[in-house]
């Protein structure tokens, strides 16, 4: 499964702390909000959204830390992906969708 994660325009909420990381770089607990996801959705691959000016950092500091292929501001491909928010927050495992659908949590 291909999980992508994107920054959104709401990540000046995460302010001054988000201001030179992305969002999903910010931790919760001993691990971000990033290897959170990961860990519960357990991705194939991962496409990170983010701001353009964050994006050479991301792949110096961010992608090497991750266990699995990551890319940067890639478009999408014919494979399905769950799009996920970098503010989102799991403390779960993920139930993977066995067809194409779309899930919207308003809460």
């Amino acid at each position: 499964m291909h999980l992508v994660v994107f920054e959104g325009s709401l990540w000046p909420t995460f302010a001054p702390i988000a201001i030179n990381r992305p969002a999903f770089w910010l931790m919760s607990g001993a691990t971000t909000l990033l290897e959170k996801q990961i860990r519960y959705m357990n991705p194939s691959r991962v496409t990170l959204w983010i701001r353009p000016e964050l994006a050479a950092w991301t792949r110096e500091m961010i992608v090497p830390r991750l266990k699995v292929p990551t890319k940067i501001n890639e478009p999408l491909d014919d494979e399905m992906a769950i799009i996920s928010s970098s503010r989102a927050l799991h403390f779960s495992k993920f139930e993977h969708p066995t067809e194409e659908c779309v899930m919207h949590d308003d809460g």
